[in-house]
Protein backbone atom coordinates (compact mmCIF):
# COMPACT_ATOMS: atom_id res chain seq x y z
CA UNK A 1 0.00 0.00 0.00
CA UNK A 2 2.78 2.43 0.89
CA UNK A 3 4.62 1.67 -2.35
CA UNK A 4 1.43 2.22 -4.37
CA UNK A 5 0.93 5.66 -2.79
CA UNK A 6 4.55 6.52 -3.57
CA UNK A 7 4.12 5.51 -7.21
CA UNK A 8 0.90 7.52 -7.64
CA UNK A 9 2.20 10.67 -5.94
CA UNK A 10 3.81 12.12 -9.13
CA UNK A 11 0.49 11.66 -10.93
CA UNK A 12 -1.34 13.56 -8.19
CA UNK A 13 1.14 16.42 -8.47
CA UNK A 14 0.76 16.58 -12.24
CA UNK A 15 -3.05 16.52 -11.95
CA UNK A 16 -3.00 19.52 -9.62
CA UNK A 17 -0.65 21.49 -11.88
CA UNK A 18 -2.29 20.73 -15.21
CA UNK A 19 -5.77 21.43 -13.81
CA UNK A 20 -4.90 25.01 -12.88
CA UNK A 21 -7.39 27.47 -14.32
CA UNK A 22 -5.60 30.80 -13.92
CA UNK A 23 -2.18 29.86 -15.31
CA UNK A 24 -0.73 28.67 -18.62
CA UNK A 25 -1.08 24.89 -18.91
CA UNK A 26 -0.83 23.77 -22.54
CA UNK A 27 2.91 24.46 -22.80
CA UNK A 28 3.56 22.19 -19.80
CA UNK A 29 2.07 19.03 -21.29
CA UNK A 30 5.24 17.79 -23.01
CA UNK A 31 7.46 18.50 -20.01
CA UNK A 32 5.05 16.98 -17.49
CA UNK A 33 4.48 13.85 -19.56
CA UNK A 34 8.23 13.34 -19.93
CA UNK A 35 8.56 13.98 -16.21
CA UNK A 36 6.05 11.26 -15.39
CA UNK A 37 7.88 8.74 -17.55
CA UNK A 38 11.15 9.66 -15.86
CA UNK A 39 9.58 9.39 -12.40
CA UNK A 40 8.26 5.90 -13.15
CA UNK A 41 11.62 4.77 -14.46
CA UNK A 42 13.38 6.07 -11.34
CA UNK A 43 10.86 4.49 -8.99
CA UNK A 44 10.87 1.08 -10.72
CA UNK A 45 14.10 -0.20 -9.09
CA UNK A 46 12.92 0.88 -5.62
CA UNK A 47 9.66 -1.09 -5.39
CA UNK A 48 9.73 -4.58 -3.86
CA UNK A 49 6.21 -6.03 -3.97
CA UNK A 50 4.87 -7.67 -7.11
CA UNK A 51 1.65 -5.57 -7.29
CA UNK A 52 3.73 -2.39 -7.14
CA UNK A 53 6.07 -3.69 -9.85
CA UNK A 54 3.11 -4.59 -12.07
CA UNK A 55 1.54 -1.17 -11.49
CA UNK A 56 4.63 0.83 -12.35
CA UNK A 57 5.28 -1.32 -15.42
CA UNK A 58 1.74 -0.79 -16.65
CA UNK A 59 1.92 2.95 -16.01
CA UNK A 60 5.23 3.29 -17.85
CA UNK A 61 4.01 1.33 -20.87
CA UNK A 62 0.80 3.36 -21.10
CA UNK A 63 2.65 6.66 -20.79
CA UNK A 64 5.11 5.72 -23.51
CA UNK A 65 2.26 4.56 -25.74
CA UNK A 66 0.09 7.63 -25.27
CA UNK A 67 2.78 10.31 -25.40
CA UNK A 68 5.44 8.82 -27.67
CA UNK A 69 4.86 11.37 -30.49
CA UNK A 70 3.66 14.32 -28.41
CA UNK A 71 6.64 16.52 -29.35
CA UNK A 72 5.61 16.17 -32.98
CA UNK A 73 2.14 17.47 -32.11
CA UNK A 74 1.93 21.03 -33.44
CA UNK A 75 -0.73 22.02 -30.90
CA UNK A 76 1.66 21.16 -28.05
CA UNK A 77 5.01 21.98 -29.64
CA UNK A 78 4.25 25.61 -30.57
CA UNK A 79 3.20 26.73 -27.05
CA UNK A 80 6.14 24.87 -25.53
CA UNK A 81 8.58 26.68 -27.81
CA UNK A 82 6.95 30.04 -27.07
CA UNK A 83 6.90 29.57 -23.31
CA UNK A 84 9.82 31.69 -21.99
CA UNK A 85 10.16 29.27 -19.06
CA UNK A 86 10.84 26.35 -21.41
CA UNK A 87 11.92 27.27 -24.96
CA UNK A 88 14.47 24.69 -26.18
CA UNK A 89 14.57 22.88 -22.84
CA UNK A 90 10.95 21.82 -23.24
CA UNK A 91 11.96 19.32 -25.93
CA UNK A 92 13.91 16.08 -25.76
CA UNK A 93 13.89 15.62 -29.54
CA UNK A 94 16.14 17.97 -31.54
CA UNK A 95 14.11 17.19 -34.67
CA UNK A 96 10.87 18.25 -32.99
CA UNK A 97 12.55 21.41 -31.70
CA UNK A 98 13.81 22.36 -35.16
CA UNK A 99 10.39 21.72 -36.66
CA UNK A 100 8.67 23.90 -34.06
CA UNK A 101 11.22 26.68 -34.53
CA UNK A 102 10.82 26.59 -38.30
CA UNK A 103 7.04 26.58 -37.98
CA UNK A 104 7.09 29.71 -35.79
CA UNK A 105 9.67 31.40 -38.04
CA UNK A 106 7.52 30.78 -41.11
CA UNK A 107 4.49 32.30 -39.42
CA UNK A 108 6.44 35.41 -38.40
CA UNK A 109 7.65 35.67 -42.01
CA UNK A 110 4.08 35.60 -43.29
CA UNK A 111 3.07 38.30 -40.80
CA UNK A 112 5.95 40.57 -41.80
CA UNK A 113 5.34 40.00 -45.51
CA UNK A 114 1.68 40.89 -45.11
CA UNK A 115 2.56 44.05 -43.18
CA UNK A 116 5.12 45.13 -45.76
CA UNK A 117 2.67 44.63 -48.61
CA UNK A 118 0.07 46.68 -46.78
CA UNK A 119 2.64 49.43 -46.05
CA UNK A 120 3.77 49.50 -49.70
CA UNK A 121 0.18 49.90 -50.87
CA UNK A 122 -0.40 52.71 -48.38
CA UNK A 123 2.77 54.50 -49.45
CA UNK A 124 1.85 54.17 -53.10
CA UNK A 125 -1.60 55.63 -52.46
CA UNK A 126 -0.11 58.47 -50.43
CA UNK A 127 2.46 59.13 -53.13
CA UNK A 128 -0.21 59.82 -55.72
CA UNK A 129 -1.48 62.66 -53.55
CA UNK A 130 1.90 64.31 -53.02
CA UNK A 131 2.93 67.35 -54.97
CA UNK A 132 5.66 66.59 -57.50
CA UNK A 133 7.65 69.47 -56.04
CA UNK A 134 7.98 67.42 -52.83
CA UNK A 135 10.31 65.07 -54.69
CA UNK A 136 12.85 67.85 -55.06
CA UNK A 137 13.50 67.77 -51.30
CA UNK A 138 12.58 64.26 -50.17
CA UNK A 139 13.11 62.25 -53.34
CA UNK A 140 16.66 61.02 -52.63
CA UNK A 141 15.85 60.15 -49.02
CA UNK A 142 12.68 58.26 -49.93
CA UNK A 143 14.51 56.18 -52.53
CA UNK A 144 17.35 55.33 -50.13
CA UNK A 145 14.89 54.47 -47.38
CA UNK A 146 12.85 52.22 -49.67
CA UNK A 147 16.02 50.45 -50.83
CA UNK A 148 17.20 49.80 -47.26
CA UNK A 149 13.80 48.39 -46.28
CA UNK A 150 13.72 46.08 -49.28
CA UNK A 151 17.13 44.64 -48.36
CA UNK A 152 15.75 43.25 -45.07
CA UNK A 153 13.61 40.37 -46.34
CA UNK A 154 10.72 39.07 -44.22
CA UNK A 155 12.52 35.75 -43.73
CA UNK A 156 15.73 37.43 -42.50
CA UNK A 157 13.77 39.63 -40.10
CA UNK A 158 11.80 36.69 -38.72
CA UNK A 159 14.95 34.60 -38.22
CA UNK A 160 16.56 37.43 -36.27
CA UNK A 161 13.49 37.91 -34.07
CA UNK A 162 13.26 34.21 -33.21
CA UNK A 163 17.02 33.98 -32.67
CA UNK A 164 16.99 36.95 -30.30
CA UNK A 165 14.13 35.37 -28.34
CA UNK A 166 16.04 32.10 -27.94
CA UNK A 167 19.19 33.90 -26.82
CA UNK A 168 17.41 35.49 -23.87
CA UNK A 169 17.69 33.58 -20.59
CA UNK A 170 14.71 31.48 -19.58
CA UNK A 171 12.57 32.98 -16.85
CA UNK A 172 11.93 31.14 -13.57
CA UNK A 173 9.56 28.19 -13.74
CA UNK A 174 6.98 29.81 -11.45
CA UNK A 175 6.89 33.12 -13.33
CA UNK A 176 3.92 34.10 -15.51
CA UNK A 177 4.85 33.71 -19.20
CA UNK A 178 1.97 35.94 -20.32
CA UNK A 179 3.24 38.82 -18.20
CA UNK A 180 6.71 38.29 -19.69
CA UNK A 181 5.35 38.51 -23.23
CA UNK A 182 3.38 41.62 -22.32
CA UNK A 183 6.61 43.29 -21.22
CA UNK A 184 8.30 42.24 -24.50
CA UNK A 185 5.64 43.38 -26.97
CA UNK A 186 7.88 46.10 -28.40
CA UNK A 187 10.94 43.85 -28.54
CA UNK A 188 9.15 40.96 -30.27
CA UNK A 189 6.16 42.56 -32.04
CA UNK A 190 5.33 39.48 -34.11
CA UNK A 191 6.30 36.67 -31.74
CA UNK A 192 4.31 38.23 -28.91
CA UNK A 193 1.10 38.07 -30.96
CA UNK A 194 1.66 34.40 -31.80
CA UNK A 195 2.60 33.58 -28.20
CA UNK A 196 -0.57 35.11 -26.78
CA UNK A 197 -2.69 33.07 -29.18
CA UNK A 198 -0.83 29.83 -28.42
CA UNK A 199 -0.45 30.13 -24.64
CA UNK A 200 -4.12 30.89 -24.04
CA UNK A 201 -5.06 27.34 -25.05
CA UNK A 202 -6.34 25.15 -22.23
CA UNK A 203 -4.79 21.72 -21.80
CA UNK A 204 -7.72 20.03 -20.04
CA UNK A 205 -11.51 20.15 -19.72
CA UNK A 206 -11.27 21.10 -16.05
CA UNK A 207 -12.22 24.79 -16.50
CA UNK A 208 -15.35 23.92 -18.50
CA UNK A 209 -16.29 21.23 -15.99
CA UNK A 210 -16.00 23.79 -13.21
CA UNK A 211 -18.34 26.10 -15.11
CA UNK A 212 -20.89 23.29 -15.39
CA UNK A 213 -20.60 22.62 -11.67
CA UNK A 214 -21.07 26.29 -10.76
CA UNK A 215 -24.04 26.64 -13.10
CA UNK A 216 -25.56 23.57 -11.48
CA UNK A 217 -25.27 25.26 -8.10
CA UNK A 218 -26.78 28.46 -9.48
CA UNK A 219 -29.80 26.83 -11.09
CA UNK A 220 -31.65 25.03 -8.33
CA UNK A 221 -35.25 24.08 -7.48
CA UNK A 222 -35.70 27.49 -5.87
CA UNK A 223 -34.18 29.33 -8.85
CA UNK A 224 -35.46 27.35 -11.78
CA UNK A 225 -36.96 30.27 -13.71
CA UNK A 226 -33.74 32.18 -14.35
CA UNK A 227 -33.34 33.34 -17.93
CA UNK A 228 -30.39 31.95 -19.87
CA UNK A 229 -29.04 35.49 -20.36
CA UNK A 230 -29.12 36.14 -16.60
CA UNK A 231 -27.35 32.85 -15.88
CA UNK A 232 -24.69 33.79 -18.41
CA UNK A 233 -24.14 37.21 -16.81
CA UNK A 234 -23.91 35.77 -13.29
CA UNK A 235 -21.39 33.15 -14.43
CA UNK A 236 -19.37 35.81 -16.24
CA UNK A 237 -19.28 38.05 -13.16
CA UNK A 238 -18.35 35.14 -10.92
CA UNK A 239 -15.42 34.15 -13.16
CA UNK A 240 -14.11 37.70 -13.53
CA UNK A 241 -14.45 38.58 -9.86
CA UNK A 242 -12.39 35.50 -9.04
CA UNK A 243 -9.81 36.47 -11.67
CA UNK A 244 -9.48 40.02 -10.34
CA UNK A 245 -9.16 38.79 -6.75
CA UNK A 246 -6.32 36.47 -7.69
CA UNK A 247 -4.45 39.28 -9.50
CA UNK A 248 -5.05 42.08 -7.00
Amino acid sequence: MWETCTILKPFDLVTVEISAEKSVTVSKVIVLANGLVGACQRLAPTVTTQPAKDLIKSLTENLLSRFQNMEENRILARPTFLDPRLKKHGFTSSTALERAQQDITNEVTRMIDSQQQSATTTQAEAGTLDNNDDDLIWGDFDRRNTASISQATPMATSIMEVKQYLQESNIARRCDPLMWWKSRELVYPHLSKIAKAELCKVATLVPSERVFSKSGQLISDRRNRLKASNVQMVMFLNANIGFQSSHS
